[in-house]
């Protein structure tokens, strides 16, 4: 009797285990390899994007106020070609979405005054905005700065108003993008910016 019970205790844990196998084994014969592997891939990569969902980014109006003078000398040696200088600028001010911070940027000038349509042109300008926290949003610029007339300002010399872009940054501004218009003033001594423009930033940040 005790060898019945055994058997019958045996049997039914086979069939149990032989059921699950097939269960979580099973597959359907219209199925080639290949697509099994494929379904298999798919849903990999399903979970890891549920586990990595893509950042949704979101556009904010950008206005800042800031000033900037040159610091040091222009480094005449810095940049390729004759007349070509590089200039460092460096201030602060308040923008919306950064608050108060400091500003520092270097770019390459021409100072060539016997040239009229390229004299002050610049380009290739690495800058970054540097929040009170310390976090880092980059930008760069290319353009030209337009002189006046003589006796047209009292205390500005030109202008320039071109496009630039936002090129990421540290911190809450990590994936920044967005461009706007320089709108500054200077006597080269001194540069009045009133900047404008987008600033698309991840959700969240």
């Amino acid at each position: 009797m005790k060898t019945l019970k055994t058997f019958v205790i045996v049997l039914i844990a086979l069939i149990m285990v032989t059921a699950c196998e097939k269960s979580a084994n099973e597959i359907n014969p219209d199925f080639s390899i290949d697509q099994i592997q494929s379904s298999r891939s798919s849903k990999k990569i399903a979970c890891r994007s549920s586990k990595n969902p893509v950042r949704k980014m979101v556009t904010v109006p950008f206005k800042s106020k800031f000033y900037t003078e040159q610091e040091g000398d222009i480094d005449m040696n810095a940049c390729e070609g004759d007349f070509i200088g590089l200039n460092t600028q460096i201030g602060g001010g308040n923008a919306t979405h950064l608050g108060k911070f400091t500003t520092k940027m270097t770019f390459c000038m021409n100072f060539d005054e016997s040239d009229p349509d390229n004299f002050a042109k610049y380009w290739g300008v690495d800058g970054k905005f540097i929040t009170a926290n310390g976090d880092e949003l980059w930008f760069t610029v290319s353009g030209q700065v337009i002189l006046y007339p003589p006796d047209t300002d009292p205390f500005y010399l030109a202008y320039f108003d071109d496009e630039f872009t936002f090129l990421g940054g540290t911190g809450r501004f990590s994936g920044a993008k967005g461009t706007g218009h320089t709108n500054s003033f200077t006597n080269f001594a001194h540069t009045d910016h009133n900047w404008t423009g987008t600033l698309i930033l991840p959700k969240g940040n």
